[in-house]
């Protein structure tokens, strides 16, 4: 995807933030903001934790246009029929928000 004019991998963000959560479930999708930006959004499966160590290690990685702008926390993700995460069902959540 290209966002702010820059080639972004969201499969690299979320290797990442896997990795730094020792393998937890991480999606990471676009967003459009109050004016109409694409920003990125990282769901991160499980119970609310501090934002900072990740956000910190995720700086130390990833160029600043990489890095997610919004955390959201769920206890399980929604799976699909396929028993994959249902990224439809995180965005409606991500609409709510």
């Amino acid at each position: 995807m290209t966002f702010q004019g820059y080639r972004v991998e969201l499969g690299e963000i979320e290797f990442h933030s896997r990795k730094f959560l020792n393998g937890i479930n991480t999606v990471v999708l676009p967003f459009f903001n109050k004016n109409n930006n694409t920003e990125l959004t990282i769901f991160i499966e499980g119970i609310k934790l501090d934002i900072k160590p990740i956000e910190d290690y995720l700086r130390s990685k990833l160029p600043p246009y990489m890095i997610p702008t919004k955390f959201i926390f769920n206890q399980a993700f929604p799976l699909n029929n396929n028993g994959k995460i249902d990224k439809n069902e995180l965005k409606k959540i991500l609409l709510e928000k």
